[in-house]
């Protein structure tokens, strides 16, 4: 959709929900520590819907934008990405 409309992408990284914990604080009312982080906006090129690498590219890069706002241990599956690698040294 953000392709084809070519509307800003806002990547945002949410830091704190994967603590069991945050659960059990919500129903105790009790307040929890979850960061957000937005980084910058950014758009895609424009793509079709049957351009399956193109599709992958365009996951790619939302996916290593939002993991440029994760601690390294959050990063996952793309913490090795070269586009990845690419935005942290800021070329």
């Amino acid at each position: 959709f953000a392709s084809k409309t070519g509307m800003p992408i806002l990547p945002v990284a949410i830091i704190g929900t994967e603590d069991r914990a945050v659960m059990e604080n919500l129903k105790a009312f009790r307040k929890s520590k979850i960061h957000i982080v937005a980084g910058k906006t950014f758009t895609l090129p424009s793509i079709k819907s049957s351009d399956e690498a193109g599709l992958e590219n365009a996951t790619t890069e939302i996916m290593c934008r939002i993991a440029v706002n994760l601690p390294e241990k959050y990063r996952g599956f793309y913490a090795d990405n070269p586009r990845l690698k690419e935005l942290l040294s800021g070329a």
